[in-house]
């Protein structure tokens, strides 16, 4: 792990979207850690309020971090480091760090295919996507879900009984299942050289906003995507 890199994160929280705009004018995250904070929230447009964050060159916290993180068995990666899936360095805001869980070779050298819909699906919905999972899987082919309720757990699920590799990309820190009675799927993912990945550090809850950004964060894994909504007559 990164401590510059896991400094910047703890600093700017939500602000992370604009760090490209500091490595456009620096080389390192320890170089930003090192300039004035002042020029370095002007030159990536930031408010006082990032700027009065960049200024708090404070470490403890941030090992902490990582040693939560350790003790968790959860690792990070940021985009210069080697490792981070090329995939997501494509798309246009890549996440800044990314926590995981697991194998992430399977997101680097295989076919990913994202699999997400509703929480609220029907019987034959959920049928549909988990045979859809498990064909994909089959092939070879790496499925990407969110393990929430409904369709996502479904799509992680086929993928699992077809014996193939799967991901569960998660809207809240990895020391958690969401639901918590998916704590066994998840366990499975990664017992079975899956992967979990989140956005977000360890004792982070979900909310809608953080299901928001994973559906992103999967959709920025795909070369296909197929996305489940209920018909409205069969969701009375």
């Amino acid at each position: 792990m990164d401590l510059y890199g896991l400094w910047m994160t703890c600093r700017l929280g939500e602000a992370t979207g604009r760090i490209s705009e500091l490595f456009s004018h620096y080389e390192s995250a320890e170089e930003i850690y090192q300039a004035d904070p002042s020029e370095a929230a002007r030159l990536a447009g930031l408010g006082k309020q990032a700027e009065a964050a960049l200024a708090n060159r404070e470490l403890d916290d941030v090992r902490r971090l990582m040693e939560l993180c350790r003790n968790k068995g959860i690792e990070a990666l940021h985009p210069w480091q080697e490792g981070y899936p090329e995939l997501l360095k494509q798309i246009k805001a890549p996440p800044f760090t990314l926590f995981y869980r697991g194998n992430p070779e399977i997101v680097q050298s295989r076919l990913c295919i994202a699999i997400v819909g509703t929480r609220s699906c029907t019987r034959y919905g959920a049928s549909v996507a988990e045979k859809l999972a498990g064909d994909l899987a089959a092939c070879g082919v790496t499925v990407i879900s969110g393990m929430a309720e409904g369709i996502d757990s479904c799509a992680n699920l086929g993928a699992l009984k077809a014996e193939g590799k799967t991901v569960a990309v998660l809207g809240n820190g990895l020391d958690q299942a969401y639901p918590a009675h998916n704590g066994f799927l998840m366990e499975q993912i990664l017992e079975t050289g899956g992967l979990t990945l989140s956005e977000y550090p360890p004792n982070i809850l979900s909310s809608a906003a953080t299901f928001l950004h994973a559906t992103g964060l999967s959709a920025g894994f795909r070369r296909a995507w197929s996305s489940w909504r209920l018909p409205r007559r069969a969701a009375r």
